[in-house]
């Protein structure tokens, strides 16, 4: 049996929560109108909620950006207390779509060593390549 573009968006997001080890528990995929294209929360909250958060954050250092003359952002984080909340934006024909989540103090410092690799990786590096296998799925 195969699976659809939906039940693989959701494996690339289990899988990159396993992938960080504890550090990232809420994740979503939202497209460029910030509705929740796939999202997975390990703690009981609302994907849409945090969707809201991705999507006003990414518009807003998409405004901070342009009025300083540099062009869109890739990547954003707010450091919360006790939580960081960030997001990496990408392209899917031409149109914009964002992968974003909570990670949790506790787990990260920057930095952490995957599970399932022995080398460093930070929640950007994990977003940043979680975002290309989906916009594989969603350009297919």
């Amino acid at each position: 049996m195969t699976l659809g573009k939906h039940d693989l968006l959701n494996n690339i997001i289990e899988n990159l929560i396993a992938e960080s080890n504890g550090a990232l528990t809420n994740c979503v995929v939202t497209n460029e109108r910030g509705l929740v294209v796939t999202g997975i929360s390990k703690d009981g909250s609302s994907s849409q909620d945090l969707a809201a958060m991705i999507s006003l954050l990414s518009d807003t250092a998409v405004r901070v950006n342009n009025n300083l003359g540099f062009g869109a952002p890739k990547g954003v984080s707010i450091d919360g207390i006790g939580v960081t909340l960030a997001l990496h934006e990408f392209l899917v024909q031409n149109k914009r779509f964002r992968i974003g989540g909570i990670i949790h103090e506790g787990f990260f410092k920057r930095y952490f060593f995957s599970r399932r690799r022995s080398i460093r990786y930070s929640i950007n590096d994990l977003l940043q390549e979680t975002a290309k296998n989906v916009r594989s799925i969603l350009e297919s």
